[in-house]
């Protein structure tokens, strides 16, 4: 059961109690009917708070902070009431009231106040809002408190991950990133809106359930986590509410031994922007939580998405060939023109359907190798020229068509980055299990791309193992999870985690940690449930985490003879 206060119209001001039942008969039990009646008891008796606390988590040495809180009345009479802040460091004897403040609440009112702390030394402090009627302490809301300077410098060398060979490293000892991609264990039935805001905005940050989650996830064995900053406002990292979230949260996973990589607005080429993710990076780079930045999410170049480099194209014909007639010569075929006779790409069915255009698609591929090499690197020298010290690289995409044109799958753009990141959707049914002989075909993409970038190392950015696969239309008994599909999540769990460990992978992020309904998505592909409890999943997982080691010691058993110019797809054809 819970009580919900709203500040929303048309019910301002209102009190909801709500209660979980599997099924209506449940209201005529005397317990449940006895705890409706006091909770509704409770809300009418005396004022309660409906919020209270600091503007943030997070504050700076010195700084002058504001404490506040607001209180509403559901009573029939004006009452009495106190306000108490009290504040405690960690460690210290005892705590101390910092301010008091008397107010008169009134029936369907709501009465704000606010007071000033002193200024704070460094150090972890709790907050607690007190609100006392009749003498006696009615309600009480706490709150953690980091007060600490931004860091000024890079941390000491050995708390930072770098890349070696085909190998990450922290502390000159070898370092995988097994873990998932992360968002706190409440996202399930939330609604869409909210989740597009990020969890790091004040709407939504919890440090108590982030604590919670972190804890739970150090104890599996997790010493990484990505997707952190996806869908976040950034622009004002530096000293936002949501920056002050995201730094409570890196100092939180610092103090677990978790590292992040931060997904970072601005450096895919498809939307570039690099005054705000030089902001980002700007905000975070000094901080030892962080062991690397994430520049794109999932880029493909579809043949819409192609056209726009359709002048680029033509000028690389010209340098290579010396001009255009040239190069239709030496192709044997012509090359395709727009409805104003202008030169423009290969349709996504050249590049997929082998025909008389293959030398001049051939081209086309070495090309835009050539042009997306040159687009990432820019991207990187941004990076590196702000952070030279972190991990750079991208959640790569599924290797499943030769004419998407994936980052992932070339060679100019691994060569900038610091890992190559498949994604592993690409199942005959998602969401049903998937034979061993598919799955263990895929470890060829981690072999492939290991061989595309030179030798770095492969970690495997997502693939899910869905409890309700993406469009699952919302019914009420999809609360009650099935034991099948459980059962499902460790068998496919298990095939995955199986064949990125036996190809040679350096490490991998399952998708994703919170369970329950994802609105919008209409998914759920979490290793926990809704009250953070892991499912079966999660220990195959755990189980897991070790066995990547196996990475450090990986050598080929045999060779497979790719001809990438002999076939239509290129290095995907040959791998497909």
């Amino acid at each position: 059961m819970s009580v919900v206060l709203s500040r929303m119209i048309p019910l301002l001001r209102s009190a909801w109690i709500s209660v979980g039942l599997t099924d209506l008969s449940g209201l005529s039990r005397p317990e449940l009917q006895a705890a409706v009646i006091g909770a509704m008891a409770r809300l009418v008796d005396a004022p309660v708070l409906f919020g209270g606390g600091t503007e943030g988590f997070v504050a700076r040495p010195g700084q002058r902070l504001t404490v506040g809180a607001q209180v509403i009345s559901y009573g029939k009479s004006p009452q009495a009431v106190t306000v108490r802040f009290v504040l405690a460091k960690a460690g210290a004897r005892a705590p101390e009231v910092v301010a008091e403040a008397p107010l008169q609440a009134r029936p369907g009112e709501m009465v704000t106040t606010r007071r000033s702390l002193p200024a704070l030394p460094a150090g972890d402090y709790s907050v607690t809002v007190e609100l006392s009627c009749n003498g006696r302490i009615v309600d009480r809301i706490a709150q953690p408190l980091q007060v600490r300077g931004r860091p000024s410098a890079p941390p000491p060398q050995e708390e930072i991950v770098v890349r070696r060979g085909d190998g990450l490293y922290l502390g000159g000892k070898p370092w995988h990133p097994v873990a998932c991609n992360y968002w706190p264990h409440y996202l399930g039935g939330i609604p869409g809106g909210a989740y597009s805001r990020s969890f790091l905005d004040p709407i939504l940050y919890d440090p108590h359930v982030v604590e919670a989650d972190l804890s739970q996830m150090k104890s599996w064995g997790f010493r990484a986590l990505t997707a952190i900053g996806a869908d976040a406002n950034l622009a004002n990292a530096q000293d936002s509410p949501l920056g002050r979230n995201l730094e409570d949260f890196l100092w939180r996973c610092h103090r677990h031994g978790i590292k992040v990589i931060l997904f970072v607005p601005g450096l895919d080429p498809r939307a570039r922007d690099d005054d705000l993710a030089g902001t980002v990076i700007r905000a975070v780079r000094n901080h030892p939580a962080i062991a690397g930045y994430d520049i794109a999410w999932e880029p493909h170049y579809w043949g819409e998405a192609r056209r726009r480099y359709a002048p680029q194209w033509r000028d690389w014909l010209i340098l290579h060939f010396g001009s255009l007639e040239a190069a239709e010569q030496a192709f044997g075929h012509p090359i395709p023109r727009d409805e104003a006779g202008q030169i423009t790409v290969p349709s996504d069915e050249q590049c997929l359907r082998d025909g008389p255009w293959r030398p001049m698609v051939a081209a086309y591929r070495a090309y835009m190798n050539w042009q997306l090499g040159a687009e990432y690197r820019r991207s990187v020298r941004l990076v590196r020229s702000l952070d030279p010290y972190r991990l750079v690289g991208f959640r790569g995409n599924m290797v499943d068509s030769p004419a998407g044109f994936k980052p992932v799958e070339q060679p100019a753009v691994l060569h900038f980055v610091d890992w190559a990141g498949p994604e592993g959707y690409d199942v005959p049914v998602y969401g049903k299990l998937t034979d061993w002989p598919t799955i263990s075909a895929k470890g060829l993409v981690t072999r492939m791309l290991s061989f595309l970038s030179g030798g770095k190392p492969v970690v495997w950015m997502e693939f899910g193992l869905p409890i309700y696969p993406n469009g699952t239309p919302w019914k009420d008994e999809l609360v009650h999870v099935a034991a099948e599909r459980y059962q499902y999540q460790v068998e496919e769990g298990r095939r995955f985690w199986r064949m990125m460990v036996e190809s040679g992978a350096w490490g991998s992020f399952v998708w994703w940690y919170p369970g329950g309904f994802r609105v919008g998505e209409n998914s759920d592909c979490g290793l926990v449930d809704p009250d953070n409890a892991p499912r079966p999943v999660a220990g195959v997982a755990r189980e897991f985490v070790p066995k990547f080691a196996a990475s450090e010691r990986f050598v080929p058993d045999a060779w497979l003879e790719f001809r990438p110019e002999d076939n239509i797809g290129g290095w995907v054809g040959e791998y497909l």
